[in-house]
Formats: structure tokens, sequence, C-alpha cells
């Protein structure tokens, strides 16, 4: 149960049928393909889910690969707090060597992207990161 209160969509208890749990991942995706907002804002920041093209003040905002996955990450959860482990695991694979500092260093240049007048990037210490429109 605390996972649901933590904000997990689903609950399957051990044991379970392998046949509900094909049931359940089929009923996720079909209900994630008809995204129900197809464009998320933050304050100046857009992102256009169905191309993964983001704009600040209506301009396209050039970004590499992983950092668009970490602000994808972000914008899906601004004004909330998002876990270091959580934008750990949507933007680097299973095994994917990963540095200490490699989130940082995305954090970091996603921060000089926005600046000065778009979404802030606020460090919550020792629990990861929120996205706050300005």
């Amino acid at each position: 149960m605390q996972g649901l209160d933590l904000g997990a969509d689903d609950y399957l208890p051990k044991p379970f049928d392998l046949a509900e749990l094909e049931a359940r991942v089929r009923a996720l995706v079909r209900r994630g393909e008809g995204a129900p907002y197809p464009k998320l804002v933050c304050g100046a920041l857009e992102w256009e889910r169905s191309t993964g093209s983001f704009f600040l003040h209506g301009q396209p905002l050039v970004l590499r690969r992983r950092e668009a996955a970490v602000l994808a990450a972000m914008i899906t959860r601004a004004g909330k707090v998002t876990l270091k482990d959580r934008l750990l695991a949507e933007v680097f694979g299973f095994d994917d060597p990963v540095a200490p500092n490699t989130l940082e260093l995305y954090i970091g240049r996603l921060r000089k992207k926005l600046e000065p007048d778009g979404p802030t990037i606020r460090t919550v210490r020792g629990v990861g990161y929120m996205l706050e429109a300005a």
C-alpha cells in the first residue's frame, strides 16, 4: 500500500498469475498511447510529448539526448521533487556505467540553458531536484 501512496499506478501482490501481469502491462501501454496531455508546460518551457521537442519562450531548445530525458522526467513532475534515483533510472539503462556526478553535470547544463528567465531547477539536498516555474 505504501507504494501506491508514493505514486505507483498499480500493485500486484505475490504470488501472481503471469496472465494477469501481462494483462496489466497491456492496459498500461494502452493508457499511455492516448496521452491526455500532449503538451506539458512549466512557465516559459513547453514539451511536446509526441515529438519530444522542448521550447523555451516559443523557441526550440537544443538539448542533447540525455539532457532531454532528464528534463522530460522533471517536467512530468513539475513543482514536485523528482528523486535522484528515479532520474538515474529513467535516463540511464540498467547496464550503463554512471559516474557519481553524472546527473549533476546534466542538471548544471540544463540550468544554463534555461537561464535567465526560464523555469529553475532547485536542488533538494539529499533527495533530488524540483523543476519550478520562474
